[in-house]
């Protein structure tokens, strides 16, 4: 989405928290900047300003849960006789939210973020198996049956 997409996203979305200020959707929203449509990464200089809107509600959620920590609006109603846990009322629990919206990004969500598998030959062979030089070590290894 565009920026002025996003500004209008966001706003819509946190309608109602007075809270929340357009510096903090401006903050989020250049945090959230992904590739464009072409591939091009933000540094480029052909690049189409796009934006992950779900990422920057999480950016703003995130934020909101600092201010919501520092801020004096809960209070603790219960505590456990040993003193190891308590009830707190008051406040969001942004937290949660902003797992939530991570979880509704390209990001963050299924296929966004992970691990990159590169196929190659393995750098060290095992001395143990006896053929270091052999590229079919592991074969070997396995035919092994203790």
């Amino acid at each position: 989405m565009t920026r002025s997409e996003a500004i209008a996203f966001l706003t819509e979305l946190f309608e109602g928290v007075p809270a929340i200020n357009s510096g903090m959707i401006e903050a989020a929203i250049d945090a959230s900047r992904v590739v464009d449509a072409n591939g091009r990464a933000p540094l480029h200089p052909e690049y189409v300003e796009t934006i992950d809107g779900w990422w920057a509600a999480s950016m703003v959620a995130n934020r909101m849960s600092i201010v919501d920590a520092l801020a004096d609006t809960k209070r603790v109603v219960k505590f456990s006789t040993e003193g190891s846990s308590f009830e707190v009322t008051g406040g969001r629990d942004w937290s949660k939210l902003a797992a939530h919206f991570r979880s509704m990004s390209p990001l963050g969500g299924s296929g966004g973020l992970g691990v990159i598998e590169i196929d190659h030959e393995p750098l060290h062979y095992p001395r143990s198996s006896g053929t270091t030089d052999d590229p079919m070590w592991w074969e070997h290894l396995n035919a092994v049956r203790w």
